[in-house]
């Protein structure tokens, strides 16, 4: 069987995503026992706010990988913009409309369950599914239908390297502080742009662009030995966990990310060189991310509640439901086709 020398070859495109799926739902089912300090805290704080916190600028690094990998012109760019309204911006609508019907139907039934009334004016609507207002983890999708948005423009700016490099750059600059330009909408603001995470799509539609930097990366992947790449993902996961819970006071407590993305990114690339080509996954990573904060919501407020288990207990238990019921529903929506083609976005 011929070997797969690609940097991100289809290996890490079947697989990666999915690990990346399951880490989302772990960062949604953190918790604490209450001291920050103890053994179950740092353990679960390591996985959910050190290395689990890689899953998205790897979301946004393969989006932007796969939108340029095959666009050479601005024509081409539209074309696939088109193709992102089905595969991108429908399942976000249709998820942010899912939550805002559930909050909705659960506020009149059982007043208080969730939290106070939803409004159910046209206009309070429209803006609640637009802004995903009960559908927070959507605004992942929101962002890179903006960058999306951005395609011509990006493509013109990906014709020449210097701009490319200043507008990465300027991304990272930007995001070191946290800057985002955000809208307030009366009772709950949201971003419209954040440069922290647009610098993680760019730098995949720069690789697409250059596959000299991607044979570069990729002999760099495989000289660097594989006991050293697995201790620096530790390391910079455990670094990160620290100045996430503020134990390491530090301006940004979401700087050491791209520490953890390298490492991870570099793992992952190196462990997905093989001869064998694993299988593309079963399920839709995409329903698995829009069902399980639903998943959670309920089963905290109706099972989880009432466990009275040890921390770090409680968070593998409750991942490890809230993954299967997440995977389970994605199955099962495999055979309700009209379901499935709208809210995984027919993929």
């Amino acid at each position: 069987m011929k070997k797969n020398t690609s940097f991100i070859n289809s290996n890490f495109l079947n697989i990666v995503p999915v690990v990346c799926s399951l880490m989302v739902v772990a960062i949604h089912m953190h918790m604490v026992d209450g001291n920050a300090y103890t053994i179950s805290s740092r353990i679960i704080s390591f996985l959910t706010h050190g290395i689990c916190t890689t899953a998205v600028p790897i979301f946004f690094l393969l989006s932007g990988y796969l939108f340029y990998r095959n666009v050479d012109t601005v024509s081409d760019a539209l074309q696939k913009q088109k193709k992102r309204v089905t595969s991108v911006l429908m399942p976000f609508l249709a998820w942010s409309a899912f939550y805002y019907g559930m909050y909705a139907a659960v506020s009149l039934l059982v007043p208080g369950f969730l939290q106070g009334n939803v409004a159910l004016d046209i206009l309070s609507i429209l803006k609640g599914i637009v802004f995903y207002e009960y559908a927070f983890p959507m605004w992942y999708m929101f962002q890179l239908c903006v960058f999306i948005l951005l395609a011509p423009a990006l493509t013109l700016a990906l014709k020449n390297t210097t701009v490319s490099i200043v507008l990465l750059m300027a991304a990272v600059i930007a995001g070191i502080p946290g800057w985002e330009l955000s809208v307030d909408l009366g009772g709950y603001e949201r971003a419209l742009f954040q440069p922290n995470f647009f610098a993680y799509y760019w730098l995949g539609c720069l690789l697409a662009r250059h596959t000299d930097v991607q044979a570069w990366l990729l002999k760099t992947a495989r000289r660097i030995p594989l006991a050293l790449l697995i201790v620096a993902l530790f390391g910079a996961s455990l670094l990160e966990s620290l100045l996430f819970d503020r134990l390491i006071p530090c301006f940004n407590n979401r700087i050491a990310v791209p520490l953890v993305f390298a490492a991870f990114l570099l793992l992952m690339v190196r462990l997905c060189q093989q001869d064998k080509v694993f299988p593309a996954p079963k399920v839709s990573t995409m329903i698995i991310y829009g069902v399980h904060s639903a998943a959670g919501i309920f089963l905290g407020k109706f099972i989880f509640a009432g466990l009275t288990l040890p921390a770090l207990l409680y968070f593998a238990v409750s991942w490890l439901t809230v993954t299967a019921i997440s995977v389970a529903v994605a199955w099962i929506l495999r055979y309700i086709k009209p379901l499935h083609w709208v809210f995984s976005g027919n993929r």
